[in-house]
Formats: C-alpha cells, structure tokens, sequence
C-alpha cells in the first residue's frame, strides 16, 4: 500500500477545483480547504471552493447540455456502452482510486475502499443492463381506452456524496441517474473529494459528452445551498446528516423537485443492563 499511496500522491496536484463542461475551472479566488489526511494529519492539497457562481455554471452547462439531447436523447445502446466501459476503467485503476479514497478518509486500502472501488464498477454495469430490460409499458383499463407508460429522463441531477463511502456512492448515483439520460452536477464531500474527481476523468474517458457531469468542491453551507437552491436542478439526491438533508428539503420543496434522503441516524444499538461498558 505505501507504494501506492506514494505514488497516487505524487500525481495529484497541490490544489483541485471544479470541473465543468469537460474543463478544470481553477478559480484561485475561491476560499481555500485543507484535505487532511486522517491517518497521519498530513496535509494532501488545497481544495478550491465552489462559490454560487461556479455553481451556477456547472448546473448551466448540464442543463444545456440536457436540451441539447446528445446524452438524454442518446439511444439506450450508446448509453450502455459508456457505462460499461466506466466500469472496465474503474476496474482498470482500481488502485488509484481506491488509494485516493484511503488518503482522504483513512480507511483500511485492501478491506475497505479497494472493495468499494470494486463495488462502484458493478453499479456501472449494473444500471447499464437495466436500462435494457426495461420500456414502455401499455395499460387497457376501459374497452377503448389504453395508457402508455413511458419513461423520461428528469433533467438535472444535484448529487450529494458523504465523506466515509465516497466512490462507492457517487458511481451508485451518478450510474443510475446517466443510464436514464439525466446530466449532473455532483458535490462530494470536502474532506474527501479526490476518488470521486478521478470517477469524472473516468467518465470523460469512457466517452461521456462534455458537460453531462459536472463536479463542484466545498462545504455545504456554500457550495451545497447553492446547488441545493437553483432552480434549474430537477432532482437532488442527498446521503449525509439529517441538519443539512432538512434544509436541503425545504430549499427543493420551493419549487416542487424531486428529492431523494439517505439520511444519518439509522444505525440504531441496544445496550444491555449485562454490557461492559469498559
């Protein structure tokens, strides 16, 4: 694993920032995080906030990029094909992501997030064959009346990731929402926000339209309430604490989307009188 980690650090830069519309938007103005390294307090880099500006951008650019249709209106069989080849390439640099993830969150590499790595491919491959096994559906409730049911991709996507599973839940996230022929806008969280970076190059990779994934850095007082605010961001997807998914509800309930909650607050334990406490 040292070997690795040393080699994943020196490939990453002394500051990262946004990505929007296939581009690195290094904003220098923006307020500057540390990503620390938990294990042993080391700094990594600088992130660069997001301000409501840059925001604005991302969730601009993958809302034109939704209308003009090369992804949402893609036939199913192209969707596919970038999904799996995402997966291949995350099962390709399985070791990078997975190291990038170690730094920021200091899990154990081999039993934790080189699994989850793996884990985030298989969503990949996952959603891209589901996406062909399903279509229309047609309903006769009357003699002479018939209901097609049919599925459309919503628009815009804000996707909000926790620190502790980060790779693993952008890609089961970001997988389900591109096979519809959603764009996205995703913000990791601050403290580890390097694997999910490397997943975006990935998807660029795999042949993903510039535009359809947008990433974008901070805390979520600033970046994330500017997010969870525009009106041009259809449907908000959160896992994290259940302070912030309450206000991020309130925010999306303004204009009526659509809002997803995986919430804090549900690994529930029962102490007995017998337990040693020590």
């Amino acid at each position: 694993m040292e070997d690795i980690k040393q080699k994943t650090l020196a490939a990453i830069p002394q500051t990262s920032s946004a990505f929007i519309d296939g581009k690195v938007v290094q904003d220098n103005n923006g307020t500057r995080l540390e990503i620390i390294n938990p294990a042993d307090e080391t700094k990594i880099l600088d992130l660069i906030e997001a301000d409501k500006a840059s925001v604005n951008r991302a969730v601009e650019v993958a809302r034109a990029r939704f209308e003009q249709g090369a992804w949402s209106r893609a036939p199913i069989y192209l969707r596919q094909e970038v999904l799996h080849r995402t997966a291949e390439l995350l099962r390709a640099n399985a070791e990078e992501v997975a190291a990038r993830d170690t730094l920021c969150v200091g899990l154990p590499y081999y039993s934790s997030t080189l699994g989850q790595v793996k884990a985030a491919a298989a969503w990949f491959d996952y959603f891209a064959e589901l996406i062909g096994t399903t279509g229309d559906e047609l309903y006769q409730q009357l003699p002479n009346t018939k209901t097609l049911v049919t599925r459309e991709p919503v628009g815009v996507a804000g996707l909000f990731t926790p620190w502790n599973v980060p790779v693993m839940i952008a890609a089961l996230k970001m997988a389900a929402a591109l096979a519809m022929g959603n764009s996205c806008v995703i913000k990791p969280s601050e403290k580890s926000p390097l694997g999910t970076a490397k997943l975006v190059d990935l998807l660029q990779e795999a042949g993903l339209p510039e535009g359809v994934v947008n990433l974008v850095n901070g805390r979520g007082a600033v970046t994330g309430a500017a997010l969870a605010a525009h009106e041009h961001v259809d449907l908000i997807s959160f896992t994290g604490g259940e302070i912030a998914g309450r206000l991020i509800a309130a925010k999306a309930s303004e204009r009526f989307a659509k809002v997803t909650m995986e919430l804090g607050g549900k690994s529930a334990n029962i102490i007995f009188d017998d337990a040693d406490y020590d």
